[in-house]
């Protein structure tokens, strides 16, 4: 990480930062003046509902992201993106309750159409490729009640075979035999709150058999793991996902940076897929996009996101819990395409009808953790307020590799970064609403039964560093 109070200007110079963020919330407030006025009409076409029960196509951002700079730590919220007003106004909520899922096309053309998957055994018609070898995966995608998606890369191209059952005969199977070397197959009609055994096939080289469940009815009790910033050192990474693994929560959260430079490709593998194999091989994962991830097209081309969150932000409801992940390295200033999308989810049915809200991104509104870096101030300007004002329960972040808690105005807000980069393991000031501060390599777990829920954080020795329950 580098730690500056400046930020180098265009002409080389050193800009005061206070100075650049008020010329960038002028911009940035010039900016919504100009989309109110040339696209505020879009909201009409918007179909944003959390509660719709048709889960819409799923295309995954291509290279039309845009490039945050990743060399620098400091780079929170980089000023050159933008407005997300360009982004399809289809943006829909995945409820994880959805009894009818749309045909979902990743947006890359090596990726066939789900649709093309056979069910029937009698079907199968072999083919010929040559021998493959798996280079990542498999590892499992939008969880719902009745799907989920199963992913992997070989090192050629291959077809896509996925053997499932309930035991372990594995007696059913989804088929595609178009040749890719990116592998994307959705499982259908499967029991809610059920365990699957399955594994991946391509050109006859099988991976291992692992599990998986689906998601539960509304309010079954579950428990979900948060994880941040595990880039740049893969062994720690590997320490933190086998513990959170050992813990067996039935999804993950992600609070972003997964890498170490989202525009080289393969830090995808050697930092995130690799070191998680086994977690993510067996725990449904939903990540959030951070600075280092740059909004880059090896992440997007990597996920598989509910709904139609191709620009990286999306909600769903899992059990009793509605769910949403923001973009906070996108554009989110109010009259964004983001912000409105965000009143529309707390606005919705799913959020009226859960017993938990929780929203989660990699930007903390404040932080105690960091030489110079006092918390996010755009978090703090636009978010908090819509935070406060819709009484949500939960706000997880990252970006600062330590473990904080605190509780400001009835929100609860959870720094979970101490995924496996280099720690800020010294506390430089001391928010009088933050309670709660570790400088170690980490993960949350959090357990949800009915109106109770309890928060725990473990360090590599397994030592318990947080514990927070709360009763509705």
């Amino acid at each position: 990480m580098t730690f500056s109070n400046s930020i180098n200007g265009l002409s080389g110079r050193l800009i005061p930062a206070h100075a650049l963020r008020i010329l960038f919330l002028v911009l940035l407030l010039l900016l919504g003046v100009f989309s109110t006025a040339c696209g505020g009409g879009d909201d009409d076409d918007d179909d944003a509902s959390a509660s719709d029960d048709d889960v819409t196509d799923d295309d995954t951002t291509d290279d039309d992201t845009t490039d945050d700079d990743t060399s620098d730590d400091d780079d929170t919220s980089d000023d050159d993106v933008t407005d997300d007003d360009t982004a399809d106004d289809d943006t829909s909520d995945d409820d994880t309750s959805d009894d009818d899922t749309s045909d979902d096309d990743t947006a890359d053309d090596d990726t066939s159409d789900d649709d093309t998957g056979d069910d029937d055994d009698d079907d199968v018609v072999p083919v010929e490729c040559d021998e493959v070898s798996f280079v990542r995966g498999p590892y499992l995608q939008d969880v719902t009640q009745e799907t989920i998606r199963v992913m992997w890369r070989t090192d050629a191209a291959g077809n896509s075979v996925v053997e499932y059952d309930e035991d372990e005969t594995l007696d059913e199977r989804v088929v595609d035999n178009e040749l890719t070397d990116k592998h994307d197959l959705q499982l259908t009609g499967l029991a809610p709150g059920t365990s699957y055994n399955y594994r991946a096939d391509s050109c006859g080289v099988k991976s291992s058999t692992a599990d998986f469940s689906t998601a539960p009815v509304w309010g079954t009790p579950f428990k979900f793991a948060v994880i941040g910033d595990t880039q740049d050192h893969p062994e720690v990474h590997t320490q933190v996902a086998a513990a959170a693994l050992d813990w067996r929560p039935n999804i993950l959260l992600h609070v972003g940076d997964l890498v170490g430079d989202g525009w080289r490709k393969g830090d995808y593998d050697t930092e995130y897929f690799t070191p998680a194999a086994d977690l993510l091989q067996r725990t449904t994962v939903f990540p959030s996009v951070g600075n280092h991830d740059a909004n880059s097209p090896y992440y997007f081309d990597s996920f598989h996101y509910p709904g139609n969150g191709k620009w990286g932000y999306y909600s769903f409801t899992y059990s009793n819990v509605f769910f949403i992940a923001l973009n906070t390295t996108w554009l989110y200033y109010p009259g964004s395409h983001q912000y409105r999308w965000l009143i529309e989810q707390l606005e919705s049915d799913a959020a009226a009808d859960a017993d938990w809200v929780i929203v989660y991104a990699h930007h903390p509104p404040y932080c105690e953790g960091w030489e110079g870096y006092d918390g996010e101030w755009m978090v703090r300007q636009f978010l908090v307020p819509v935070f406060e004002d819709y009484g949500i329960d939960f706000y997880f972040s990252g970006h600062t590799h330590d473990y904080e808690r605190g509780n400001l105005n009835g929100v609860n807000y959870i720094i979970s970064g101490g995924g496996g980069g280099s720690l800020d393991d010294v506390q430089v000031r001391d928010y009088e609403h933050v309670t709660v501060w570790a400088g170690v390599h980490h993960f949350t777990g959090v357990t949800v039964d009915g109106k109770t829920l309890t928060l725990k954080a473990y360090d590599l020795d397994d030592k318990e560093i947080d514990s927070y329950t709360i009763t509705k």
